[in-house]
C-alpha cells in the first residue's frame, strides 16, 4: 500500500466519539470481545465491531489469530512468523492433528507483547518490542 501520513488518519476513537451523532448505538457489553470495541445499533440483528491496531494498542485484549491466504496460522497480528496449518488440512489430516496445530498457534501467542503494552500503556507491544511498523494491506487489514 501507498504510504500514508498520520494526518491522514481518522481513528477508530474519533469514529466513535461521532457515532451518537450519526446513529443511535449503545456499548455492547458482551464478553469475550478480545480486541474489539463493540457496539450495538437498538432493534438491529448485528453489532459493529473496531479493531484499531493503528491509532489504538490492543495487545493487552488480543485473543484473535490470523490465517493468512497462503495457510499459515499467526499468533499475533504483528507477526511475519507463522504455523503452517495450510499444507496439514491440504493433505487431508485429522481433525485432532488440526486440533493440535490450532493449539500450537495459541500457545505461541506473544504474552511479553501483552504485558509491555499493560505497563507501558502509550506504547503497543510492537513498538515497545522494537517491530517496525507495517501497511495494513501487508497484515491483511
Amino acid at each position: 500500500g501507498a504510504e500514508m501520513g498520520r494526518s491522514a488518519v481518522v481513528s477508530a476513537d474519533e469514529v466513535i466519539a461521532r457515532l451518537p451523532d450519526l446513529i443511535p448505538v449503545e456499548i455492547n457489553k458482551a464478553q469475550n470481545a478480545g480486541p474489539a470495541r463493540v457496539f450495538r445499533l437498538p432493534g438491529a440483528r448485528g453489532t459493529i465491531g473496531f479493531i484499531s491496531p493503528v491509532s489504538s494498542c490492543f495487545c493487552p485484549s488480543c485473543n484473535r489469530l490470523r490465517l493468512t491466504s497462503n495457510g499459515l496460522l499467526q499468533p499475533c497480528l504483528f507477526s511475519a512468523e507463522g504455523i503452517d496449518i495450510g499444507t496439514a488440512a491440504r493433505s487431508g489430516v485429522s481433525s485432532e492433528e488440526l486440533s493440535a496445530i490450532i493449539r500450537r498457534a495459541v500457545l505461541a501467542k506473544p504474552e511479553d507483547w501483552r504485558k509491555v503494552a499493560r505497563e507501558i500503556p502509550d506504547r503497543c507491544g510492537r513498538c515497545a518490542l522494537g517491530r517496525p511498523e507495517r501497511q495494513m494491506s501487508q497484515v491483511g487489514g
